[in-house]
């Protein structure tokens, strides 16, 4: 839907994607922060809503922003086919790695002495379960290691998406707003993984004042990918293989985040309900329908 675009400067790039990427950092600092200095439960009927509306809104934003990239002709076709391709696969094999030491992570959180019968609690779940703890021993009894690899997995994941939020707005041009598109996208995610970090964080050990630099630490992350994303953006503009590689690394990151991670945290815990599902649905054609009204 950007595919006419106007140059910028380099410094102009750099400041707008500042701002769109400063929308999902401070989406990520408020549910950490919300989780580690305050007390209340987490709603797990709101929590499935609001991730499969994210999902919806992320599906959006790689069909729309990132998809029109990716299957435009300039250039050597085959060049720009291998570049693609080795950057998708590139993508896919380190969200896998990703996953692979996340979850290696939550198999060390597993509660002593239960055995086979461990429940598969998530980090919500978990850090509901520290809120309604009524005994200090109990609540320390329940605390694990510090999620170190979960923090460094974030931290990778929230550069990728602030690189995205550089390229999308590097490539919708001086009118276009694929920037603003991918950052509101991101921020709806960089919300619950700022949820379930601080979770995971708040039902370990560790002081609170390392948990709450972390949780400052990990959106700078977000910001620092931006900038790093509209200087890579722009650089590559005249490689397109390489740049089509890149794009497609961050699609294949967006779409791993969407099937292996936001939707199947919907559906972990509990019922799931037809109405709740319509927000995956919901989140697309909204996001779909601005996109359309605002462009130029």
């Amino acid at each position: 839907m950007n595919n006419t675009s106007m140059p910028k400067d380099i410094s102009e790039f750099i400041y707008e994607t500042t701002l769109y990427s400063c929308i999902p950092a401070g989406a990520m600092l408020v549910g950490s922060l919300g989780v580690l200095l305050t007390s209340g439960e987490i709603n797990v009927v709101a929590q499935k809503c609001m991730l499969h509306l994210a999902a919806g809104i992320v599906m959006c934003a790689v069909a729309t922003e990132l998809c029109p990239i990716l299957t435009a002709t300039e250039g050597n076709k085959v060049h720009n086919l291998i570049g693609l391709v080795v950057g998708f696969s590139l993508g896919v094999a380190l969200m896998l790695a990703m996953h692979e030491l996340t979850h290696e992570n939550e198999e060390d959180d597993k509660e002593p002495g239960l055995g086979d019968r461990q429940p598969s609690y998530g980090a919500l779940q978990r850090a509901s379960r520290i809120v309604r703890s009524n005994s200090l021993a109990e609540e320390e009894d329940l605390r694990s290691a510090f999620p170190a690899s979960r923090v460094i997995a974030v931290a990778v994941d929230g550069a990728l998406d602030g690189l995205l939020v550089g390229i999308a707005s590097q490539a919708s041009g001086l009118e276009g707003n694929g920037g603003i598109v991918m950052a509101v996208a991101i921020s709806v995610e960089m919300l619950f993984v700022g949820i379930t970090t601080a979770g995971s964080m708040r039902s370990s050990k560790g002081s609170l004042p390392l948990k709450v630099f972390v949780s400052i630490f990990l959106p700078l992350c977000i910001i620092a990918g931006g900038i790093g994303g509209a200087v890579v953006a722009d650089s590559l503009q005249s490689h397109l293989p390489v740049y089509k590689g890149v794009v497609g690394f961050g699609t294949a990151a967006l779409l791993f985040l969407v099937t292996e991670d936001l939707l199947l945290e919907a559906h972990e815990e509990g019922e799931s309900h037809w109405w709740i599902d319509m927000f995956f649905f919901l989140g697309f054609i909204v996001t779909f329908a601005v996109d359309i009204l605002s462009s130029p």
